[in-house]
């Protein structure tokens, strides 16, 4: 059963109030590709696609890279053991603010202090997601409005179920319903839309993330390879070549095509850049998943009866 788990901000740690302007200095210097590798290797090691949080793991990560603010973070989890200071959609707010205001050929992470510096980002998103204090005289739509982002704070875990029950749908329900005059080919529009079959991408995504849950331990100790997607891990499948080839072009991204989408839609907590291209090149044939935004089977777009 999932357990409730609450943030530390930055607000908890310093007593000071934090500003947008604070995290993108922080933020700016940096080459955008080197962030986006790290916040993937934070969240593998988080498992943030599970429901149950990780406060060993948690803990372990503020104390190996939050080393200013460990003293702070250590008296409020002695208070509350229930506190966390990483988790899915902080990673993902600074993971969105990167892509806003990174370098593309800015600094690389050299040193521990420029880890702390990145990741202490995740204090002040933990603030800055909320996007306004509420206020005693907030109406009920009021409250719910502002709580709305924190609808994603706790990953689902059904989405494995969802890639199967829409393959189900699309290979087995629809074509039951041919017969009809309003009939429409589910399958033959996806396949038209995104040049694979529903069951092509459905293999290939679910294969895509075994690579980002498994052999963590391994990957993290490999900085060359780790946590990197190439075209070369799908050697060993069935799917065909062109197939392939498809996944990637339909779902992958450059880090300039991520930032200008990112810079046009700057909302904070709206997180559809990243989840339209889910896979972000890294370099030549290599690809990282960014902090795990959920990806459903993309829906081809059907006309109006």
């Amino acid at each position: 059963m999932s357990q409730l788990a609450v943030l530390i901000t930055w607000r908890d740690l310093t007593g000071t109030e934090p500003t947008m302007a604070m995290l993108e200095e922080l933020l700016s210097r940096f080459r955008l590709s080197a962030v986006l590798l790290g916040i993937t290797r934070i969240a593998a090691l988080l498992k943030t696609w599970q429901n149950e949080p990780d406060y060993e793991t948690d803990r372990q990560l503020a104390r190996k890279f939050l080393p200013t603010y460990l003293p702070g973070i250590r008296a409020l989890c002695a208070q509350h053991a229930n506190r966390i200071t990483f988790s899915r959609l902080n990673l993902l707010f600074v993971v969105k603010q990167a892509c806003r205001v990174c370098k593309l050929d800015g600094k690389n992470v050299e040193s521990d202090a420029e880890v702390e510096e990145i990741l202490s980002c995740c204090l002040l998103a933990n603030d800055l997601l909320l996007g306004r204090m509420p206020q005693p005289t907030d109406t009920v739509i009021d409250k719910a409005a502002n709580l709305l982002p924190f609808a994603n704070y706790v990953p689902r875990n059904s989405y494995p179920t969802d890639l199967a029950r829409n393959l189900l749908i699309m290979e087995e329900v629809t074509p039951r319903l041919a017969g009809r005059r309003d009939y429409i080919d589910l399958a033959e529009l996806f396949r038209t839309a995104t040049g694979l079959t529903p069951r092509d991408f459905c293999q290939l995504a679910f294969a895509c993330s075994i690579r980002f849950i498994t052999n963590l331990e391994t990957q993290i100790n490999d900085p060359a390879t780790g946590f990197l997607l190439t075209p070369q891990y799908f050697r060993h499948s069935a799917a065909a070549p062109e197939a392939i080839r498809f996944f990637f072009d339909r779902l992958s991204t450059t880090p300039a095509a991520l930032q200008a989408e990112a810079q046009r839609d700057s909302h904070g907590a709206d997180f559809l850049p990243l989840q339209r291209h889910p896979l972000v090149q890294y370099d030549v044939d290599a690809y990282i998943i960014c902090a795990r935004v959920p990806t459903p089977l993309p829906a081809p777009v059907i006309p109006p009866k």
